[in-house]
């Protein structure tokens, strides 16, 4: 039996490892962005901050966690069909 962050009993694999950082951390940096998003709303409904104070430096913070979320899963994706090659090529 396996764990996540092993190709095989006793064979970790670092792949699996940084795309799951990958995820957990771009994950992260997109959720704080959405938090500062509402903040950001939130201050301009009451009038206390002009629209554009900030408005596309929070954008820029929430793309760039989703783009790293999302190259976290890409990394997954790749390791496992690597994996997948490397036991058909072995079992043939």
């Amino acid at each position: 039996m396996t764990g996540y962050f092993e190709r095989e009993a006793g064979n970790k694999s670092m792949m699996r490892l940084l795309s799951f950082l990958g995820f957990i951390i771009g994950s992260a940096v997109a959720l704080w962005g959405l938090v500062l998003m509402s903040m950001l709303v939130l201050a301009i409904v009451d009038g206390s901050v002009a629209a554009q104070g900030g408005l596309g430096t929070i954008l820029f913070v929430i793309t760039a966690g989703l783009a790293l979320a999302g190259g976290g899963e890409a990394m997954k994706v790749i390791q496992q069909k690597a994996e997948a090659k490397e036991n058909h090529e072995n079992h043939t």
